[in-house]
């Protein structure tokens, strides 16, 4: 095999096709990451890349946010989604999911839903910073006769 061609097998192998490899610097510190991606990653999403591989400290904060985010939308699952016990439908859990965003940036304290006559829905950060989210069942029997 020509020596040319070999090289352009190894940069194949390296590179596939529609990948670029580009920079994203830490939103908090500057330092630089390279990301090899699609075509066409924006800069923003580049630099969160690079925020999510950095150890400054700002950037571990970041990180941790991020996967207490995941958590808690994987807890919003496991207590209201299919395999619930009366799952709920899937608008109203997208709704809890974007509301664990805002709870987990400050920006709300805490929500509570009212899905329907039996079920309560409570989303909140507890002291230590950690999201809550709860599931209240009200049950109510009434005879007459």
């Amino acid at each position: 095999m020509p020596i040319q061609k070999k090289i352009v097998n190894e940069e194949k192998r390296e590179k596939p096709e529609g990948l670029t490899t580009e920079p994203g610097y830490c939103f908090y510190c500057g330092q630089v990451a390279i990301a090899t991606t699609p075509d066409g990653w924006p800069e923003a999403k580049l630099n969160e890349h690079a925020t999510l591989k950095c150890s400054c400290p700002e950037a571990k904060n970041f990180q941790d946010i991020g996967k207490q985010k995941e958590r808690a939308k994987d807890n919003i699952i496991k207590l209201f989604g299919s395999e619930a016990k009366n799952p709920v439908t899937e608008i109203t859990l997208d709704l809890m999911k974007n509301s664990i965003d805002e709870i987990a940036d400050g920006n709300i304290g805490k929500i509570s839903m009212d899905i329907n006559d039996e079920i309560k829905a409570v989303l909140s950060k507890t002291a230590k910073g950690k999201i809550k989210v709860t599931r209240k069942e009200n049950y109510t029997a009434t005879l007459i006769g």
